[in-house]
């Protein structure tokens, strides 16, 4: 199976890669890469592991598309990925709103989007 995962540097979606590179090719999108680039260094051969440094933020989709290039298509998604502003509500600033718009509802919007016809039905 080839599965897609966003926000892979810790917490649930570093678990997962763990868990599903065991068997499975992992497809990585995540801001912070270290994590996940240590971990394939452990592993080694056995990891079965791709990762791009991706923002969603700074949404790039030709860098996306080249990257999702996986022959025989996907077979899961996982949404992970998420901006989270710990603050009062009375004090999160606009910009910080901005943020959490971009990253936890359009990225994942746009990234459906174009992950649709890679899909493989079944």
């Amino acid at each position: 199976m080839n599965i897609v995962i966003t926000g892979c540097s810790r917490g649930i979606g570093l678990e997962l890669v763990k868990l599903f590179s065991q068997q499975h090719n992992v497809y990585c999108l995540s801001r912070n890469i270290a994590p996940i680039e240590k971990y394939k260094n452990e592993v080694g051969d056995s990891a079965r592991i791709s990762f791009l440094q991706f923002d969603f933020e700074s949404f790039d989709i030709v860098e996306l598309n080249s990257f999702l290039t996986i022959e025989n298509g996907i077979d899961v998604l996982i949404n992970n990925a998420g901006y989270l502003v710990n603050e009062p509500f009375g004090q999160i600033s606009e910009s910080n709103l901005r943020t959490m718009f971009e990253v936890n509802l359009l990225g994942p919007f746009r990234l459906i989007q174009n992950v649709i016809p890679l899909l493989r039905r079944g």
